[in-house]
């Protein structure tokens, strides 16, 4: 309701409620772009790569995915790690980017960029024809 509210006045912006480990479409390849910040944070692996293999099936060919996850491998990620306080320990995740490349590689997505911002590295990347 808040993001429906929020984007009332964009009409090409949708907001749709999903299952927590899919993408709440049954059409395949018709999605040019699905953004999502500050989700994957906070989501296991196994739970990355559904999402991972939805984006590739809902999105057209040459359509983009952009995420962002903690990577402990650059500062930022490594200072978020170390001041999370204990009562937060359970709530980020924290994936190396070898790692995120395979699981979106497996699903028929190519990551073309990452970019940093914050305790975010965000990627790009783009499912293949």
């Amino acid at each position: 309701r808040f993001l429906a509210g929020y984007f009332s006045h964009a009409p090409n912006v949708h907001a749709h409620l999903n299952d927590g480990q899919s993408l709440p479409f049954a059409e395949q390849a018709w999605l040019d772009l699905v953004f999502s910040a500050n989700t994957f944070v906070e989501l296991k692996l196994g739970v990355i790569w559904l999402y991972a293999r939805e984006f590739a099936r809902a999105l057209k060919p040459g359509g983009h995915a952009v995420v962002d996850y903690v990577d402990p491998t650059t500062r930022e990620g490594w200072e978020h790690l170390m001041s999370q306080p204990a009562d937060l320990a359970s709530v980020y995740t924290f994936h190396a980017p070898g790692v995120i490349e395979r699981v979106f590689q497996c699903a028929g997505l190519t990551i073309e960029r990452r970019y940093q911002v914050g305790k975010s590295t965000f990627v790009v990347a783009q499912r293949r024809a």
